[in-house]
Order: C-alpha cells, then structure tokens, then sequence
C-alpha cells in the first residue's frame, strides 16, 4: 500500500490508519488545553483531521480538529518522494497552552511566511528570549522522538523504505541528525558552517551584537547558531549563500551523522 492507495479507504478507516502516526501524549495535552473542550482522554476521532487529497494523494494530519488560538498541537503534512520513499513535508508540534509569538506577521498583519519573506523583529526577539528557534511561533512539546518511530512504521507498512524531508532552520537539520537522518544535499555546507563557527572563524567573528540575533558566544549553541543565520550571518561568507539541504532516513537506521561539534573529530 501507498500514500495513493490510501484513497480506496473510507473516512474512518482512513483515520484509523492513521492514528497510530501521532504520539498518545499529544492528544493528552489537548486535556492540559481545556479540559472541558477534550473531555475524556482526549483521543476521540473527532478531534483528529484527516485529509487526504484525491489527485496528489498528500495526506494532512491536524489535532485539534479545529485550530486552538489560531493554531494546532499537531500538523503533518506527507507526500510522495518517488523512489520508495516518503516526504515530510512538514511536522510542528506545538504547545497550545503558552504564549505565541507572532513571528508569522508582520505589526501591519502581512504574512512574513515565518520570517522567510519579511521579518517581524519585535516578535522574533520575544520568542528567541523565551528560548523559541527561528519560524516558531510557540514552543515545541518536544516529542519529535516519540513521533519518529510512529512515522518509521506508519511508512514501513506502507511499503516505504525511506522518509525524506527539507529541514527549514539551521537547528533543525541538526535535530534531524540526532535522530538519525543523513543529507542527500547540504553535508558539505554544514560542515563548513560550523568550521566558521569555531574560534577565529568567520562566523565566530561575526558574532558581534551588531543585532540582537548576532549574540556574541552564540557559537556554542545549535538555536543561536540557527538565529544568526537566519538574520543572514552567511553573507559573510558569501553574499548569496544560504541553507539549501534535503537530507534522508533510511527507515530502521541511524545514519550517525554530526556537523555540529567543538571541532573536525565530531564529523565523522
């Protein structure tokens, strides 16, 4: 079975194929968000979206079914790679019960497409001081361990040998190697990003406190890193580069990768 012939399924049996994808604990912190809202313990199917779209076969998970405060616990969006393989295409689990920073727009209401487009900087301070990454609007729940083996099988029972993805942040792509994916493109720039990052380095240097995202000693941190380069710190290396990386997990297995490291021996 694939994505596509996930089509031939009803809508509940639908659901039901895909409810073992999102952690047990998700939908129990839709009990710490309103407990009178998600009544019981919070795993009824009516607060788990599924959408599946007929032509493309790309499947869409949201929980709650309708957003809480503008957003979800859960989003997950999976695509065909080609290839035997799987694409996430996007996964954000947040916590709906603290503050949200409204990095998404700017003062004005335009959308900024997470900081990619435009930039709301008064909201991306906010949410770098209370710990949050570049394209965050809320803090995470930390769960992406205990999602990861559920996608591992989810996509193994359905044929697939592979989940490939596109990390968007710096800190990210590192996440992603922790938990055992490798890069198809981008291993080679994230190496020599952190080479730079290393004292006398070029982007040690530009650790400057010229910005607030520029914070001197950030080198030392994955989030930091990632806030730096996502107020453009790689110019300094050269003027258009930027992050372009695809990286793959071969289900079942941990690629052992590291580019983050105090030095060339955490590269192996």
């Amino acid at each position: 079975m694939s994505l596509f012939q996930l089509n031939t399924l009803g809508a509940d049996e639908l659901r039901r194929a895909v409810r073992p994808v999102v952690p047990p604990a998700a939908f129990e912190h839709l009990m710490q968000v309103d407990a009178q809202r998600f009544s019981g313990n919070g795993e009824s199917e009516d607060e788990l979206r599924v959408i599946l779209d007929p032509i493309t076969s790309e499947l869409h998970v949201r929980i709650p079914a309708e957003p809480v405060g503008g957003d979800y616990a859960l989003s997950l969006d999976l695509e065909e790679a080609g290839a035997g393989q799987l694409r996430l295409g996007f996964i954000i689990i947040n916590d709906l019960t603290g503050p949200r920073f409204n990095i998404d727009r700017t003062p004005d209401g335009a959308l900024t497409l997470l900081g990619t487009a435009s930039r709301n900087l008064d909201a991306e301070q906010d949410a770098m001081a209370a710990g949050l990454g570049p394209c965050q609007v809320r803090r995470g729940l930390r769960m992406f361990g205990q999602f990861l083996p559920r996608l591992e099988a989810f996509a193994r029972r359905l044929g697939y040998v592979a989940i490939v993805l596109e990390p968007l942040t710096y800190h990210n792509a590192v996440m992603y190697e922790r938990h055992g994916f490798a890069y198809i493109t981008g291993r080679k720039l994230m190496t020599t990003i952190d080479d730079a990052f290393q004292p006398d380095g070029a982007l040690h240097h530009a650790l400057d406190d010229a910005t607030p995202f520029r914070r001197t000693g950030g080198h030392s941190q994955p989030r930091a890193r990632s806030w730096a380069i996502h107020d453009h710190i790689l110019e300094v290396l050269r003027p258009d580069l930027h992050l372009d990386l695809q990286m793959v997990k071969v289900i079942g297995q941990h690629a052992g990768v590291q580019t983050f490291g105090p030095g060339p021996d955490s590269k192996a």
